[in-house]
């Protein structure tokens, strides 16, 4: 137990006090009941600003905790947030203690000497990279070929001509999360035509062991968070969890005592307990990964696009700082960034969806912190015992997306008979099984979104279809969408992050609130397999 903060008896007038710099609050009601909380938002741990009344709003994603529950009261999915206790020293002096945990990385292994290539960090693509920790060989998100979400996002690097053999032969490959460009099909269907027997490490995330094994893999092992997995007499490995109550883990390796923590793409790993002194910190940089704002331009004018654009940079740019200050990593490398609109009919998102630089990102991080920083290449490898970068610029293709491979498959989607009429859509939605209180207006459009081939109102309460007039006490939705991708993404059972995540889909709101309760459920609980039997 250690006291955090501590607040004198005067002051504790009825309402929310904020203590201990903001980082603390303190809530008091009428009756002189107290309860206190860390200011750190459920969703990314991003602090609150001021309350109204009992309410906290988060000024990121418009979450709103009740202080007087402390439970989330939007979205509503009564989310608890974690509580201080409260204890009096003495008469007059209120003492806010958290309970001190245990760290699973505590009893750290002493440094060991490392040879020149026992440690070493061989770059792939995005958020793949292989690191090789003496005798054993892991292997990150391989998305190596083709796109991610059906066609919205495109590798910037060329991986290694031998990737496939790297994957292959490698003793484990770690899956952080369910995205496509980290579970990225093109690559694993691939690799499962060369083998199903590799080693898979992956979080205990039901989904993601389920979408391995219809690939055919058999060798699929599920790690408890927060545990060490050895392997050999000098390595073990720990999967943490993102807390933003999304489905998302980073990866942690020590080696001899030299340690390596992969945040990958999570926005609060751990709670944002982390380890210390790491050595090589990989973490996302890029920001521009969603399709809000770049796809709601009927919404926000291009200049309110450019400022949030703008916002969201930095505050990617301050959340790699700060990871790097709190593990006190002594290098940073800008990780799982590296993709690119670059398909023409995306020219425009591209042109708008304006991102960070790995330059930028190791700029703020070495004049805001004693670590330096690491661009890497393709086929790039950082060794830990020499701190040098050795690279072949020989063994790695030149890019060619060759987009007709990959696309071709989506389009037969539009043929899929059972969604040839509007009934095969209610079909859908009854599959899918969210029902709340929202019109959802579908515009299927050609590629470019100027034609629009077939609109489809479903009422969601019911959920059925509807036509005409709109109750306007209703939240509304309208989305525009290619039809190719949104047929697909039905007939196949998809989330809907390969919608908009994948830029596939221009939308509007009223009211302009985000409908948080429909985007959880979309893209996190749809039902197993798809709504046909036979897709």
């Amino acid at each position: 137990m250690a006291v955090i903060a501590t607040i004198g008896r005067k002051e504790l007038t009825p309402g929310a006090h904020f203590i201990a710099e903001g980082s603390v609050i303190v809530w008091v009601n009428e009756n002189g009941d107290i309860r206190a909380t860390r200011n750190r938002c459920g969703h990314q741990g991003a602090k609150f600003g001021s309350a109204s009344g009992c309410v906290l709003t988060c000024p990121h994603h418009g979450w709103q905790l009740d202080l007087s529950q402390m439970v989330y009261s939007n979205p509503t999915s009564g989310q608890v947030q974690p509580e201080l206790k409260v204890e009096w020293s003495g008469t007059d002096l209120l003492s806010i203690i958290e309970e001190e945990t245990v760290l699973p990385w505590s009893n750290s292994q002493p440094r060991g000497l490392l040879k020149p290539g026992e440690f070493t960090i061989r770059f792939l693509a995005h958020a793949s990279a292989e690191f090789t920790m003496g005798d054993f060989t892991l292997i990150t998100d391989p998305w190596l070929i083709g796109p991610a979400f059906l066609r919205g996002w495109w590798l910037v690097h060329q991986p290694p001509v031998d990737w496939m053999d790297r994957l292959a032969n490698s003793d484990a490959i770690f899956i952080s999360h369910n995205h496509s460009d980290h579970l990225n099909p093109a690559t694993l269907g691939l690799l499962a035509e060369r083998t199903v027997d590799v080693r898979f490490v992956v979080p205990p995330f039901v989904d993601i062991a389920k979408k391995l094994q219809q690939f055919g893999f058999k060798n699929i092992d599920v790690v408890p968070f927060g545990v060490w997995n050895q392997f050999g007499t000098d390595g073990r490995f720990m999967v943490l969890e993102d807390k933003t109550t999304r489905n998302d883990s980073g990866l942690f390796l020590e080696y001899k005592g030299h340690r390596i923590l992969n945040i990958v793409d999570s926005h609060n790993l751990n709670g944002g307990i982390l380890p210390d002194n790491v050595d090589v910190l990989l973490s996302d940089f890029a920001s521009g990964a969603s399709g809000y704002p770049v796809c709601w331009g009927d919404l926000l004018s291009e200049e309110e696009i450019e400022k949030r654009l703008r916002n969201n940079r930095s505050r990617m740019l301050r959340k790699v700082v700060s990871t790097a200050q709190t593990t006190h990593a002594r290098i940073v490398v800008p990780f799982a960034g590296y993709f690119t609109e670059a398909h023409p009919a995306d020219a425009e998102i591209q042109r708008v969806n304006v991102k960070n630089t790995p330059e930028e990102v190791v700029a703020a991080v070495e004049n805001q912190t004693t670590a330096h920083g690491w661009i890497p290449t393709s086929n790039a490898v950082f060794d830990l015992a020499t701190e040098e970068v050795t690279t072949d610029a020989t063994k790695f293709e030149i890019q060619n997306y060759d987009f007709e491979r990959w696309l071709a498959p989506i389009r037969t989607s539009r043929a899929f008979k059972p969604l040839q009429d509007q009934q095969g859509i209610l079909e859908y939605f009854e599959w899918a099984g969210f029902r709340g209180d929202l019109i959802l207006d579908i515009f299927e459009t050609s590629e470019d979104f100027l034609t629009i081939e077939r609109r489809t109102t479903v009422d969601l309460r019911g959920p059925r279809l509807v036509g005409g007039e709109l109750d306007p006490n209703i939240n509304y939705k309208k989305m525009l969408v290619r039809t190719d991708i949104f047929r697909h993404v039905l007939q196949h059972g998809l989330s809907w992050e390969e919608i908009s995540i994948g830029f596939n889909a221009r939308f509007t709101r009223s009211p302009n609130v985000y409908n948080m309760d429909f985007w959880t459920h979309m893209q996190d609980s749809l039902p197993s397999g798809s709504a046909w039997a036979v897709n």
